[in-house]
């Protein structure tokens, strides 16, 4: 069964002050990165080294769609699609090419970097941004999408049509804390008329 992204994206009704928005690099950037990190700093599981610095970007921002949840000009939940040719070129790929994933063929792209506000948790703003990279995914004509969820985004991202694939078994930047593979097709909305 398909489902209807657009319309579910279209749907969404945010609070008069808040703003779904796509950000071009390197617009808030510097506010995206400091923002991981204070989402996640005093969460359970994460490397205290790590998370002691006051921002987290990586390379792939560079070239990554960024859709954003704004309360004026601030950042207050912020997500990331990247979008490859190649398994290789993915981040975590190291551990992707080390699990047994089914024959991809690209483009590929991946959800991640996903964070809410601690004050603004609680507002479905995760479903939101991952429903706008997931359209954003099929415009761009991307034929799989890979997430690598902690245990309480299995669900929601099995709702809007993910299966999981395999555990994982630590994320570097998280090292105590379970995640999981998951894998979206896209190939048949590419053949809509």
């Amino acid at each position: 069964m398909m489902v209807d992204y657009k319309s579910i994206k279209e749907s969404f009704e945010l609070d008069g002050a808040f703003q779904l928005k796509r950000l071009y690099y390197p617009d808030h950037i510097h506010e995206i990165g400091h923002l991981r990190i204070k989402s996640w700093k005093n969460e359970h599981g994460v490397d205290p080294q790590f998370f002691s610095q006051d921002y987290w970007l990586e390379h792939f921002d560079e070239t990554a769609v960024h859709w954003a949840i704004m309360l004026g000009d601030r950042v207050v939940a912020c997500s990331r699609l990247t979008i490859h040719q190649s398994l290789d070129e993915a981040p975590y790929s190291d551990i992707l090419l080390g699990l047994n994933l089914p024959q991809m063929l690209p483009p590929i792209s991946c959800i991640n970097r996903l964070v809410v506000d601690p004050s603004y948790r609680g507002n479905g703003f995760s479903k939101i941004l991952d429903v706008a990279r997931i359209v954003t995914a099929i415009e761009e004509k991307v034929n799989y999408i890979i997430a690598e969820p902690q245990d309480d985004r299995i669900l929601p991202l099995t709702k809007l049509g993910f299966q999981k694939i395999s555990d994982i078994d630590r994320i570097p930047e998280i090292p105590d804390r379970h995640f999981s593979l998951m894998l979206l097709n896209l190939n048949v909305y590419h053949n809509e008329k």
